[in-house]
């Protein structure tokens, strides 16, 4: 969310405000998601995300940054329960 295009084309369209914009957690909105992908897209078949995130693009309800990556790179992303379900993992604390 850099290109000063694109946001004017989201303020055009009310999407977004430029106040947002200006907002201090503004610019790392979805980065966390972003860094998940890039991890596992490293070695999909060992690195597996797991996350109760949903995976949405902020401000674009309709994009699904896990569901994309997922389809296209073989990632997997699994909630908590689907993790500790396939993996057997034993809390014993």
């Amino acid at each position: 969310m850099t290109r000063t295009d694109y946001l004017n084309r989201l303020i055009k369209r009310g999407i977004i405000t430029a106040e947002e914009i200006k907002s201090k957690g503004f610019r790392f909105k979805d980065v966390g998601e972003c860094t998940l992908v890039a991890i596992a897209m490293t070695n999909p078949h060992t690195y597996e995300i797991v996350t109760e995130d949903k995976g949405e693009v902020y401000k674009h309800p309709d994009q699904n940054i896990f569901d994309t990556y997922t389809t296209c790179h073989e990632i997997k992303v699994w909630k908590y329960v689907e993790w500790k379900e396939n993996t057997g993992y034993i809390d014993e604390r």
